[in-house]
């Protein structure tokens, strides 16, 4: 038994030897570890550069030293990124600057032009009129009244253009003021069915009997919108009938929300091409603009003269 008692106390002592050396181990590696781990994770946070010594063994030092040096690499990579940046943004705020000019240059060359030629066109325009005032033989007659019919395309397009223009810098002002809707809409409808009948197609105008008989808003920008409804549903349509609507949508004590609306039998407006509608200078399809003439901006100048009216 005393030789089995000497083996167990040389055993026990060899055991708390191994413990000991193993947690001294343990220390000596795990403890920097742990800090370059924290240290790892700060830099990862973008809280602190990766700074100082970590005292062990020679492995745990030369890692220490390529955190180091990867924190200098990635420290001088954010500040060329950050330079790259504001370089970036200094370029495009150039950029836009540029092309707000250049649009302004060429919206402000658009009206003006547009103004320029509009004025002799207005005079000659009201010479046709008066010459065809006069008596004169058939073939001068309708000979004027074709110059007088390119000259009317021709300034609507002028006028267009520059309502579109006033549109997008904010420079169109409504004039609201008091005026009978029945009577408004009536006249304005009437050259548009005469000419809807002459096709052999049918007009229908229908006004609630509860409409208001006086509004105040901006009689000429309605009636520049259903004017654009009613051209559209004339030239697109070759058969059926135009119905136009005027109904009250919602009335309060001193607002009244009024709903117009066009409708007909024309070639129709395929799904996929419904969202270019109100895209200024856009043809659905190219052939319209030769088999129905426009420059494709009666709609979008509608959308925004509807907006304006907050409708």
């Amino acid at each position: 038994y005393s030789h089995l008692g000497k083996h167990l106390g040389l055993f026990l002592v060899s055991l708390i030897f191994a413990l000991s050396l193993a947690v001294l181990v343990a220390r000596t590696i795990s403890s920097p570890i742990s800090r370059l781990r924290e240290r790892a994770m700060k830099i990862s946070e973008h809280k602190q550069g990766f700074s100082g010594t970590v005292s062990g063994p020679d492995e745990v030092r030369d890692l220490n030293q390529a955190l180091h040096g990867m924190t200098v690499d990635l420290n001088r990579a954010l500040v060329e990124a950050k330079h790259l940046t504001e370089e970036l943004d200094e370029r495009v705020r150039e950029r836009t600057l540029e092309l707000e000019r250049a649009s302004r240059t060429k919206d402000e060359f658009l009206a003006n032009m547009s103004h320029e030629i509009r004025t002799p066109l207005t005079e000659v325009f009201g010479m046709t009129d008066v010459l065809l005032t006069q008596p004169l033989p058939e073939p001068v007659r309708e000979d004027l009244e074709t110059i007088r019919t390119s000259f009317r395309t021709v300034l609507t397009l002028l006028n267009d253009i520059l309502d579109l223009t006033r549109i997008e810098h904010g420079k169109l002002k409504l004039h609201p003021q008091p005026f009978e809707l029945r009577e408004m809409v009536r006249t304005l409808a009437r050259p548009y069915e005469m000419r809807a009948r002459s096709k052999g197609i049918g007009f229908e105008l229908s006004l609630d009997d509860d409409l208001p008989e006086e509004v105040v808003c901006d009689p000429d920008r309605i009636g520049q919108v259903l004017k654009n409804l009613l051209s559209n549903a004339v030239k697109f349509s070759e058969q059926g009938t135009i119905v136009v609507k005027v109904r009250i949508e919602q009335r309060a004590e001193h607002k009244t929300v009024l709903r117009f609306s066009v409708s007909d039998n024309g070639i129709g407006i395929p799904g996929e091409k419904q969202e270019q509608l109100f895209q200024p200078f856009t043809q659905l399809d190219p052939s319209y603009s030769k088999r129905y003439a426009g420059a494709g901006l009666g709609l979008a100048i509608s959308q925004r003269l509807v907006e304006l009216m907050e409708g």
